[in-house]
Order: C-alpha cells, then structure tokens, then sequence
C-alpha cells in the first residue's frame, strides 16, 4: 500500500512536465491558427465600416497630436482624442452620417450576390488556412452539428410523458395510445392495471380538460402510487404542479411534498 502511494506520488512531477507541455503545444496551435486566418487576404468591402469616431479620428488626430505640448505618450494622445470628440457636440453629424452610410453600403454588399460569393470564398479560405495549421483540430461538418443540436433536443423533452403535439390529438386516439390492450398486458402490469387507484368521473374530466388524461392514467397505473393509497384527486394535482412530467409528480407523491 505504502508501495502504491509512494509511486503515485513520484508521477505527480512527471504528470505536471507532460500537462505544461500539453498547454504550451495547444497555445502555439491557436497562435498559429489566428495567424493563418490573419494571413488570408481580405476584400476591403467585406471589412466592418469604421465607427463615427474613428472616421473623425482618422481625420483629426494629425492636428491634435501637434497642438501637444512636448512628445505625449499614446495614453495621452488618446485622452485627448476622446475629450476633443466628447466636446464637439452638434458638429458630430457629419462623423454621424459618413458612419451610418458606410454601413448601409457594407450591408448591401453583403446581401448582393457579388458579396455574397466574396464572403463564402472568404470563409472557405480561412477554413483551409486553418486545416493546414499542425495539431488544429478538424472542423465538424454543419451535418454533424445539426444531428447532434437534434439529440440534445431530444434528450432535453425525454422527460416528459406526452409531448405537446400528443396533447393536442382527439381524446379517443391519445386514450387508445396510452392504454395498451388486456391481451398484451402480463404478469406484473397486467395487475398494476387491474388495482389502479381509483379514478371518478370528474376527476378524469378535469384532466382531460387540462391535457393531462394520459398521464392520470399513466401515473394511477404506478404500483408505488397504488401501494401508497394515493386517491386520483391528488394524482391530478401532482401532474397540475409538475406541468404534466408523470415521473415529477410521482416524485411529489411518494415524497409526500
């Protein structure tokens, strides 16, 4: 036992060598994949239009950096920019204008099949950049994306007993989907059926009204509910509180909340 911890303790430097190898190995790989994108040449019309202030900027900061007293730091000249720009007031809307129309025209070239043909080449671009980049992980097809967003969505509705389009079927089909037939019930389920808490009238018109027939039935069935002496109005206010989840309200009952 000593044996075995003292051999696990003399791997932890060894695991920490091979983790910090690990972690300098993936940030090379990202450096260099954003430098491969970098290196794509870019379409000056697929490029973000500048803002107001970085057009007016672009335009004035010559003048203002020579009205400085000495050599200013960037950090001074960059204050200064942004309080000459704060106190222009009204004189803003030319900047304001010349930004707002430059959009306008990067977005209308983008949705113009010209612009579209150049951001598509675009992306294939720096795809293949990054795919030659050594160590960078494969880029999943959109297929793969789409099955896999379609699981978790499946995954994230299992829970519950009837979806949302089966609580909109006539009665009689939602009915007919929910009670299997006498002959094809056996042992065990064939008696859950048969001593099922007892449901009246009313309460099963009310949760036929609410949506939630199927699963009265369903949850009425249960030989947990059954042996705890559950009536059918309490089973119909457990679905209420549960939204419908059978397995909840079940929860709810037995756990006496």
């Amino acid at each position: 036992m000593r044996n075995s911890k003292r051999r696990q303790k003399d791997r932890k430097p060894w695991r920490k060598k091979k983790d910090e190898k690990k972690d300098k190995k993936d940030a090379k790989t990202k450096k260099d994949i954003k430098s491969a994108v970098k290196s794509v040449e870019k379409d000056d019309k697929l490029k973000r239009p500048l803002s107001a202030y970085f057009i007016w900027l672009q335009a004035s900061r010559e003048g203002i950096v020579a009205k400085m007293e000495g050599k200013p730091s960037t950090g001074d000249i960059t204050k200064k920019c942004a309080e000459v720009w704060n106190n222009l007031g009204t004189e803003k809307k030319p900047w304001d204008d010349k930004a707002k129309k430059a959009k306008d025209d990067y977005e209308a070239y983008l949705k113009s099949p010209e612009g579209e043909a150049a951001m598509a080449a675009y992306t294939e671009a720096t795809k293949t950049a990054k795919a030659e980049v050594k160590g960078a992980p494969a880029e999943k097809a959109p297929v793969e994306k789409k099955e896999k967003a379609e699981k978790a969505e499946k995954a994230d509705k299992a829970d519950k007993e009837e979806s949302p389009a089966a609580k909109k079927r006539p009665r009689k089909e939602a009915s007919a989907k929910a009670e299997p037939s006498p002959k094809k019930a056996k042992g065990k389920s064939a008696k859950a059926e048969a001593a099922g808490v007892a449901l009246d009238d009313a309460t099963v018109a009310a949760a036929e009204k609410a949506g939630f027939g199927p699963q009265l039935r369903n949850l009425a069935k249960r030989d947990d509910i059954i042996a705890k002496g559950c009536e059918g109005k309490a089973l119909l206010k457990a679905l209420q509180s549960s939204d419908g989840l059978v397995n909840k309200a079940k929860a709810t009952l037995l756990g006496g909340a």
